[in-house]
């Protein structure tokens, strides 16, 4: 039986404006289409593939015979927001990974993640000595990095394509076994670039002296938390973070 809670949903403006009833996240895309909410789900998914094409992702080619093609399926995820309210309708589409190759489709896949160790620590010391805390996170994070193995995947549902049409892959997708390690790449030598110096102790941190003031960016994924007691320190390294990727500013962490 399905489920429902009440919630507020979001209408056409980014702001929730009504109470209703909201059913579970669909699991398909032929159950997002076909539901009461089916225009929130097709804001979402269209909003994926326009960020697809302005970073280039794929090509459309005729299936190459004897090439392996991978699956892929499109996952919603309702967001809320610290009291329990719909924030956002979000759309990914994920590539089937388990159906890779090794060695043909792609070699490494290790990439680190911040400890909550290492988060409660610094949370700690943001205390201690009054730092700011602020957050931002990467829109499609992974679209940022070039493929370098030759991945041709099944179009998506929702998508126009003739017959024997394929994507061939530019661009890392999630899902991709190697998706978090061409990510982390590319987001190591930006920073390295910015001037930040990787922690020997968890390399998903970042600290650079600015003004003789210590900044830290700790990184989970696509989430980035600035540590700094000085906010005019923590506005400049947004902009250049900005001119690095597409980020969102959330302002303040919650």
């Amino acid at each position: 039986m399905t489920s429902y809670s009440r919630r507020k949903v979001p209408g056409e403006s980014e702001e929730p404006q009504n109470t209703a009833l909201v059913m579970k996240d669909p699991v398909t895309y032929e159950e997002a289409m076909s539901r009461n909410d089916a225009v929130y789900w097709k804001k979402a998914y269209a909003e994926e593939l326009e960020a697809f094409i302005k970073q280039e992702l794929f090509s459309t080619v005729l299936k190459p015979v004897g090439h392996k093609v991978i699956e892929c399926k499109w996952v919603f995820k309702t967001k809320l927001d610290e009291d329990g309210q719909v924030k956002r309708y979000k759309a990914w589409l994920v590539a089937q990974g388990f159906s890779q190759i090794p060695g043909i489709d792609f070699d490494e896949t290790f990439a680190p993640v911040t400890r909550h160790q290492t988060l409660r620590t610094l949370l700690t010391l943001a205390n201690r000595y009054r730092w700011h805390i602020h957050q931002m996170d990467v829109k499609s994070a992974f679209l940022n990095r070039d493929l370098e193995n030759e991945i041709f995947m099944k179009i998506p549902p929702g998508v126009e394509a003739k017959e024997g049409q394929v994507w061939l892959l530019h661009k890392v997708l999630y899902g991709l076994k190697q998706a978090s390690r061409e990510w982390y790449l590319k987001l190591k030598r930006q920073l390295e670039e910015l001037g930040f110096k990787r922690s020997d102790a968890n390399h998903r941190v970042f600290t650079k002296i600015i003004n003789g003031k210590l900044f830290v960016i700790a990184i989970y994924v696509d989430d980035f938390l600035l540590f700094s007691s000085n906010i005019s320190h923590i506005r400049t390294v947004k902009e250049d973070l900005k001119r690095c990727f597409e980020m969102k500013d959330l302002g303040e962490a919650k």
